[in-house]
């Protein structure tokens, strides 16, 4: 026997069907969306000039990620503004995975310190995603002065007049380095800033200044040729492919570790699967030989980090700066 069905139960149920059918299809597709990431070109901001240090390293390695994923990573320099201007320009963009910015120490610890009215949040903002490398800093004095440790400047430095003996610094990280290092020994010299490593180097072997803490990635094949001699390294190890060259805790300052570090962030609210691609993808390059020869090329080195460990650096990183600059009395600008 049949029963008749009612018409508006038929369309209750052709609705719950129909309905049912939408929501698999939506979440069929939302799952297609995000396995595809990227979809099209990843734009990375690089808040430094063509041919910096940065931009070097961030070169290098979108060129791997590109040939090992097939990905289009195109390399966008917004210099200018101690790296504000660059920043401003990837915040502006959509925190969808498609911007990113590679960055480190100046933008991320020393311009919070430095200025007043910062026109971004250095943790609020961003979401690090991987940290590529980190360079230690090299010490080194004029050759005017025959010295030949750390002990022998800090003994140099005690004997003259305070104030009278400078130190050059061609960005943030060489200031602070410098500063750690009066403060560390109870000394008393004067800054003489720099626009570039290059032109702070030129003077100090020229013997226009005393001394001056610069990366190391600058002069790496300078020191393998013998050509200069750094006093000592601002790594917690020494640097393997400088291994004559001591650290600053070896020479008599415990704890003393500053560095020069490369990140790259995203926007907060991004994706969390573009950030995980991207995490992935970064990570092993950084694992890859491509990468370990470019960070022995700069006397940098690697960690793996986790995503909370990245987050907590920072942190870090700006805690150190502020109390430098605070206890040097730099005032913001």
């Amino acid at each position: 026997m049949h029963h008749r069905i009612a018409p508006a139960a038929l369309r209750g149920r052709l609705r719950r069907r129909l309905a049912g059918l939408g929501l698999a299809l939506v979440a069929s597709l939302s799952g297609l969306a995000h396995a595809a990431y990227p979809e099209q070109p990843i734009r990375v901001v690089v808040p430094f000039a063509a041919g910096s240090g940065t931009d070097n390293g961030v070169r290098t390695m979108t060129n791997y990620v590109s040939q090992q994923t097939g990905w289009t990573m195109i390399v966008d320099n917004k210099p200018g503004g101690n790296g504000i201007i660059g920043v401003q320009d990837f915040l502006r963009a959509a925190p969808d995975g498609y911007t990113i910015i590679s960055t480190g120490n100046t933008t991320h610890a020393a311009n919070p310190v430095l200025f007043k009215q910062l026109p971004y949040d250095p943790v609020a903002d961003f979401v690090p995603i991987h940290r590529s490398l980190v360079a230690p800093l090299a010490l080194f004095v004029s050759p005017k002065h025959k010295i030949g440790s750390v002990k022998e400047l800090v003994d140099f430095i005690r004997s003259k007049p305070p104030g009278s003996v400078t130190y050059a610094a061609g960005s943030a990280s060489h200031r602070a380095s410098a500063e750690r290092f009066n403060q560390e020994a109870g000394l008393e010299t004067v800054h003489v800033p720099y626009k570039s490593s290059p032109q702070a180097l030129t003077d100090l072997m020229g013997g226009h200044v005393d001394f001056m803490f610069v990366d190391t990635a600058a002069v790496v094949g300078q020191i393998q040729g013998g050509a200069m001699k750094p006093l000592a390294v601002t790594s917690p190890q020494r640097v393997p492919v400088i291994p004559e060259v001591p650290t600053m805790i070896e020479s008599g300052f415990p704890g003393y570790v500053m560095s020069g570090w490369s990140v790259m962030f995203a926007h907060k609210g991004t994706p969390p699967e573009a950030v995980d691609a991207l995490r992935k993808a970064l990570a092993d390059y950084s694992h890859s030989e491509t990468g370990r020869k470019y960070r022995d090329a700069m006397g940098a080195y690697y960690e793996d980090l986790t995503p909370e460990q990245l987050q907590a650096f920072i942190r870090d990183e700006l805690k150190l700066y502020q109390d430098i600059y605070r206890k040097a009395g730099i005032q913001p600008e």
